[in-house]
């Protein structure tokens, strides 16, 4: 199977994104509701009936439909393809099956990390969106952390380029 995937996943992938992409843009084109549609279709219309019209675009659904469907399975397969190297590693050198344990448990502080400095208090803009989403407090403490997080990997990230750069220019 890896073999088969490294000599035509690109291909596979490329021709089945080519025709969902078709089928895609032909339901959307040969529809009777967007005929028409354009800016000036929601353009002097109240907040009702835009709501009314599109629902009516049920068109788009396939496309949705799709991209869910796609999403759950790279997930599944990066899920899967990311144990089986792991238990595979584990079973080699476990060492290294150590330090990727190792990286996952300094992903969860870091995380613990961001959701203990993200702010208490938020901004009443923040606070609105959270309201018109239903967003409790205690989700709203995840999803900072979260955002922080990412912040804290992606300033590790550049500052590793950068040590690893200015490393290089001395060798």
């Amino acid at each position: 199977m890896y073999s088969f995937l490294t000599k035509n996943g690109q291909t596979i992938a490329f021709v089945a994104g080519v025709v969902l992409s078709l089928i895609f843009v032909i339901l959307v084109m040969t529809h009777d509701l967007t005929e028409g549609l354009g800016p000036e279709s929601f353009s002097n219309k109240t907040p009702d009936e835009v709501a009314e019209f599109s629902s009516k675009l049920t068109q788009f659904d396939f496309g949705l439909y799709v991209t869910y469907a796609l999403m759950v399975i790279v997930a599944v397969a990066a899920i899967g393809f990311g144990l089986t190297q792991f238990v595979s590693t584990l079973i080699d050198n476990p060492m290294n099956a150590i330090r990727t344990i190792a990286i996952i448990v300094g992903l969860v502080v870091f995380f613990f990390i961001g959701k203990a400095i993200a702010p208490s208090v938020d901004s009443k803009p923040v606070m609105a969106a959270a309201e018109s989403f239903s967003v409790t407090p205690s989700q709203r403490g995840l999803i900072s952390g979260g955002i922080n997080l990412t912040l804290i990997v992606i300033l590790a990230a550049v500052g590793s380029l950068i040590v690893s750069e200015i490393r290089n220019l001395f060798k």
